[in-house]
């Protein structure tokens, strides 16, 4: 019971860490490719492909989402600048 206690308190800090990393990796391919909008159109067709939400309320990204909302990852497309 109490590692089930810890596991539970401790997933929004997992759940954090992962996000981070997606959202290096999504920086990463937007330098890499200079084409954002190639980024865009993907996040777009996974949302409408998908179930999930694209902008969930904050408590349940905490605690469920271990990337990035599709919202947040386009509207970081949206303002990436990609390095020449």
């Amino acid at each position: 019971m109490l590692f089930s206690l810890l596991s539970f308190a401790g997933t929004p800090i997992e759940n954090a860490v992962s996000r981070h990393y997606e959202h290096a990796a999504d920086n990463y391919a937007v330098h890499l490719t200079k084409d954002k909008a190639a980024g865009i159109s993907a996040f777009q067709k996974l949302s409408n492909a998908g179930l999930g939400e694209m902008n969930p309320p904050l408590l349940v990204k905490w605690m469920i989402y271990d990337h990035p909302t599709m919202m947040e990852r386009i509207e970081f497309l949206e303002h990436a600048k990609p390095k020449q």
